[in-house]
């Protein structure tokens, strides 16, 4: 990898490797093609911004324009005519770039630069894409969907995790996948592109080299909540409610992907996160009396110490688990509270009874004498 393009791909993911450049060489270029709708034509700032300012240091950046129409097959062919005519009009080092639907543009410009005798060489030129259509999305619209090609050209591929578009199911039979991956098209494919990617955790981020020296980098940007879950977050349901639902369907969604290892390893982990968070919520509900609240004191125990063997928590979990502790505490404290005074109570009336029965006694052996000395002295007389 030559040392202009490793700094690119360095930028982006946030990693240092041997071979990166101090900076980009003068006379840099950015050479982007928009996407579909409001997003066809980039703004200056829009280009200095995407994937987090991955192209702010160009001294250039340029919305290559394209005349594209609503078939999807028309405007790759169209947009890729566009981006080989700037590649050779544009001198010195570049990135061409496609958004969306004009990422797959960018895999036939490489395609063609392979049968070009007098192309680029690899250490003036590489490449980067965000959002392209996965090949679900390419049947749908009835254009064969061709895989990446192998060249000396290094290439950036980004997209989020769950984007409808990019990042669709490998078993579109999972309808709960499906559906999930519809609604982060909505809340993903455009917003997304924003992100910045230097933030991406590297377990999230795969790199493949080619029988051709390229390589190729994938981001794949992960989604915190669920897009199935996002409309009721955003209503204000609880974060802890939000984890417990997250828990339980996020692994059903992800058995619909086919991820590299280190993405299912990190998953995993985020899944293991969402486990501590039910025991939060389920300690809550059952110390408040509500909903799943156990009403057999033994239950209770039995909460208490599977509680007690978890493992310490931070930040709002640890906070919970105070909260639970001291609830716990009082509760204990005014259980006993009550039960010396309902022992007090119960020793108050023995009491009590006891001194009745003691001025009975009394009042009735004055009777009785009082009556035999009346009876003597009527014997008498």
């Amino acid at each position: 990898m030559n040392g202009w393009s490793m700094k690119r791909l360095c930028a982006a993911v946030g990693v240092l490797a041997v071979g990166c450049a101090p900076g980009l060489a003068s006379a840099s270029t950015a050479l982007i093609l928009g996407g579909a709708g409001r997003y066809a034509d980039l703004t200056d700032e829009e280009l200095a911004n995407a994937l987090g300012g991955y192209f702010a240091d160009y001294d250039h950046r340029v919305n290559v324009p394209f005349a594209g129409t609503d078939d999807f097959g028309q405007s790759i062919d169209a947009a890729a005519d566009s981006m080989y005519d700037a590649v050779y009009s544009t001198p010195g080092k570049k990135t061409i770039g496609g958004v969306s639907q004009t990422a797959p543009a960018i895999a036939e410009v490489l395609r063609r630069l392979e049968n070009d005798a007098d192309a680029p060489p690899p250490s003036d030129l590489d490449a980067a894409m965000y959002g392209a259509p996965s090949p679900f999305f390419f049947r749908l619209s009835g254009v064969d969907y061709q895989p990446l090609p192998e060249t000396p050209y290094n290439l950036l591929i980004v997209k989020a995790e769950y984007d409808g578009v990019a990042d669709f199911p490998d078993n579109p039979f999972n309808l709960l996948a499906v559906v999930n991956a519809y609604m982060g098209y909505n809340q993903l494919h455009y917003q997304a592109a924003f992100t910045d990617i230097s933030q991406v955790p590297e377990e999230y981020i795969t790199r493949v080299e080619n029988s051709k020296g390229g390589t190729t980098t994938t981001v794949l940007i992960p989604t915190e909540v669920l897009p199935l879950l996002k409309p009721l977050a955003d209503a204000g349901m609880s974060d802890e409610t939000v984890a417990y639902l997250d828990n339980i369907l996020r692994p059903l969604i992800d058995s619909a992907y086919h991820r590299p290892e280190a993405i299912e390893t990190a998953e995993a982990e985020v899944s293991q996160q969402n486990q501590r968070s039910l025991a939060v919520v389920a300690e809550a509900e059952t110390d408040g009396g509500g909903f799943g609240a156990e009403e057999d004191g033994a239950d209770k125990d039995n909460v208490d110490d599977e509680t007690d063997e978890s493992a310490p928590r931070v930040g709002k979990h640890a906070k919970a688990d105070d909260d639970t502790a001291v609830a716990r505490e009082t509760r204990q404290t005014t259980k006993e509270s009550a039960d010396a005074d309902a022992q007090r109570g119960k020793h108050a009336k023995h009491d009590n009874d006891d001194r009745d029965d003691n001025e009975d006694k009394d009042d009735k052996p004055a009777g009785n004498d009082s009556d035999g000395e009346a009876g003597a002295s009527d014997a008498a007389a």
